[in-house]
């Protein structure tokens, strides 16, 4: 049988210099945010064992700690008389020991085996310290408190660890310039965080090799950095005479052209009705001559595509209401994104099951159809690419997702993936699953960008080029991490930390 081969490159680059302080708290927080799950059945031969349904997939690592609660309770307003939920108390604390992709082992650390069925929350109603003897802290606990709200802060204490509460159960936070250490006390460590002490200012990075596309314009992904305010998502769109950046904050986008190496702004508007924005790409169809904008928003409940319409150097809104997140992509290799897809908007899971590709007629009129091309399930289309990078004619689904790059083929089969620390983290949106309810669970999300296919020069190979943090994946000891420093990686070029993955398709 005839066998290809095929290698592609993966070139590490930094879409953002080092995160900001804020891009670092909320990476914090949403490691600690309150997933919620339930207790499933263990195998016959493992009944001693206590499992969870929720894994790797859903950003459960080893060290987690999850709670089972009691029964929820209400009392009657003594005025009023109306019922009060009150909050139920911890009967059971689980520490995940292994995880994976799609459920996790635990041990209990307190209580009694929960039975199938009990729902969990992690560090859910877990009471914390936040041990801080240097002083040098209290800004980062106050904004700890507030964007982790399922866990009880008890305090900020000016004090060694041995001077918190005699026979402490829960959790402890203690900031020793620049590393976090949490640990659920007594025995169990959970993850160390190093922030660093002069936060955040960009790296000198090495550009004599920077990647090029077909057309020899030269795709540089730290150019957004200049634009003031910093964007939360931007895109790039390359034409004939020009590039186009579209680079979003949370309320407004700005369109910047550059040509002849020269920049110059086009237009600077504000996200319509008010919404948050998630995320901004570009859009040309094949058959219009205009040029678009796709805009993920967030309404404050739900979320709300948005296209808006390029017409020399003004932006004219087309459609506000669209119940869908939104994606475009290079099915054709001609560098210009013609396919727009559309994905559901799911409050369990936010990436919904359902898709839907976008066309406009030639009166701008929208219709919805099934896309032509078929979608792995676990398929997000923010922060994705979809390219034939085997050259078989067959595309493969490049994805960033729980900070991990995905390579995928068109079976769903996984060829490639990476180390953990991928993704820029910018763009983030927390949300209650259930905001009818007086407790519900907290929704936190990340939008990444997308991976960029370029090629490099003097090299023989496509390269695939995506931001990466500089965070190193949280320690499970009581050691404290040390930041790993920023290389480029790229083939051929006489850099540092060439990454090279080589298949095999048969």
């Amino acid at each position: 049988m005839l066998k290809k081969f095929f290698s592609v490159t993966f070139a590490l680059c930094f879409a953002q210099p080092v995160l900001a302080e804020t891009s670092e708290i909320s990476r914090i927080a949403e490691e600690y945010s309150g997933l919620s799950g339930t207790v499933i059945p263990a195998p016959n031969s493992e009944a001693k064992r206590t499992y969870i349904d929720l894994g790797t997939e859903d950003g459960v690592r080893a060290g987690d700690v999850f709670t089972v609660f009691s029964r929820k309770e209400s009392v009657e307003h003594p005025i009023t008389n109306e019922k009060i939920a009150i909050e139920p108390s911890v009967e059971t604390v689980l520490g995940i020991t292994r995880s994976n992709q799609s459920y996790s082992d635990a041990q209990i650390l307190k209580g009694k085996p929960p039975a199938p069925g009990s729902r969990i929350k992690r560090f859910g109603g877990l009471p914390a310290y936040f041990i801080d003897t240097e002083t040098k802290g209290r800004d980062l606990y106050a904004k700890l408190r507030r964007q982790i709200p399922q866990i009880k802060w008890l305090g900020y204490l000016n004090a060694p660890l041995d001077e918190a509460r005699t026979g402490f159960n829960g959790l402890i936070f203690r900031y020793s310039e620049p590393t976090l250490q949490v640990d659920y006390v007594p025995g169990w460590p959970v993850g160390s965080h190093s922030l660093g002490k002069h936060h955040f200012a960009p790296q000198a990075q090495d550009l004599t090799a920077r990647p090029q596309n077909e057309r020899g314009h030269q795709i540089d992904p730290n150019y957004v950095l200049s634009l003031e305010p910093r964007p939360i998502s931007s895109d790039i769109l390359v034409q004939e005479s020009r590039i186009l950046i579209a680079a979003g904050t949370a309320d407004q986008v700005t369109i910047t052209s550059i040509a002849d190496d020269q920049a110059r702004e086009l237009t600077r508007f504000t996200v319509p009705n008010k919404n948050q924005l998630l995320a901004v790409r570009w859009w040309k169809p094949q058959n219009l001559p205009q040029t678009f904008l796709a805009l993920t928003t967030w309404d404050g409940k739900d979320v709300e595509g948005m296209l808006l319409m390029l017409d020399t150097d003004q932006v004219t809104v087309l459609r506000t209401d669209l119940p869908f997140i939104l994606g475009a992509f290079d099915l054709n290799a001609d560098k210009t994104p013609e396919t727009l897809i559309g994905q559901a908007f799911e409050r369990e899971r936010f990436f919904g099951r359902s898709v839907q590709e976008l066309t406009l007629n030639s009166n701008l009129s929208l219709r919805l159809q099934k896309p032509a091309l078929h979608l792995p399930d676990t398929f997000n289309v923010i922060g994705a690419l979809i390219a034939d990078l085997t050259g078989d004619e067959q595309m493969e689904f490049v994805s960033i997702r729980n900070q991990e790059l995905i390579v995928k083929d068109n079976d769903g089969n996984i060829l490639h993936r990476t180390a953990r620390n991928v993704g820029t983290r910018t763009s983030s949106l927390i949300y209650e699953l259930d905001p009818e309810r007086e407790f519900s669970p907290v929704i936190h999300v990340y939008l990444n960008p997308s991976p960029i296919l370029a090629t490099q020069i003097e090299a023989q190979h496509p390269a695939i080029l995506f931001p990466r943090s500089q965070e190193p994946p949280p320690s499970f000891s009581h050691q404290a991490t040390t930041p790993a420093k920023p290389s480029w990686a790229t083939s051929d070029s006489g850099m540092t930390n060439p990454l090279k993955a080589t298949y095999r398709i048969g």
